[in-house]
């Protein structure tokens, strides 16, 4: 299930990250007062930068995709552990099934925050 989720999101990640470098990029021109279209950045781009410019960044996003695995273990781990105290998943209360979703996602985001802190920057 986690290799499906990697490879699943590693490919999500390549295709889009051209769109978010190009939403970034159009977003500092505004920001600049630059009036550019889509079409022209995308031009622009591709005859000062090359086609690699639309994939910058996309290493990161690759790094990042182990945030919701990590999540899902941890959640799973936490739910087997349970379903040993409750029996079954209907017997789990709805305030252990928040928490341990929580601890999951908390888990996952001390993780990999300091990738997202890079991206960001970069």
């Amino acid at each position: 299930m986690s290799l499906i989720t990697a490879i699943a999101g590693a490919i999500s990640s390549f295709l889009t990250n051209p769109i978010w470098m190009l939403n970034t990029r159009l977003s500092i021109s505004k920001k600049n007062q630059d009036s550019q279209s889509t079409f022209q950045l995308i031009r622009d781009i591709y005859n000062h930068e090359g086609i690699e410019a639309f994939f910058k960044g996309v290493v990161p996003n690759l790094i990042l995709v182990i945030n919701p695995i990590i999540n899902f273990v941890i959640y799973e781990a936490l739910k087997n552990f349970a379903l040993k105290k409750y029996g079954s998943e209907r017997n789990i209360p709805f305030s252990r099934i928040f928490l341990m979703s929580s601890a999951g996602k908390i888990a996952a985001t001390y993780a990999t925050y300091p990738i997202l802190t890079l991206k960001v920057k970069l």
